[in-house]
């Protein structure tokens, strides 16, 4: 997703809302010129959903699942896997 003024925590707000999710926790933070954002949130099924907006150069990348709360201990390991963030030690 190309970036604009508004930038990549904006849009990450913006999706939340349009999706209907409640934020449980957020973190954001740059390491080696990367911008990411992670975002714990649950709908109201109260199924979780795990987030992660990285951005460089002007754009942005959003990965996200959804699961429920017995499965997303095997989930959370595997998406951090897939998306990068078993690297950024969040």
């Amino acid at each position: 997703i190309p970036l604009d003024e508004s930038g990549m925590k904006d849009i990450a707000d913006e999706w939340l809302q349009k999706s209907g999710l409640s934020l449980v926790e957020k973190r954001w933070g740059n390491t080696r010129g990367l911008e990411y954002l992670w975002i714990l949130a649950k709908d109201r099924e109260r199924l979780v959903s795990e987030t992660c907006s990285l951005s460089k150069n002007g754009y942005a990348l959003i990965i996200t699942g959804k699961t429920n709360r017995d499965g997303y201990r095997k989930f959370k390991a595997q998406f951090r896997q897939i998306s990068g963030l078993s690297r950024l030690r969040l």
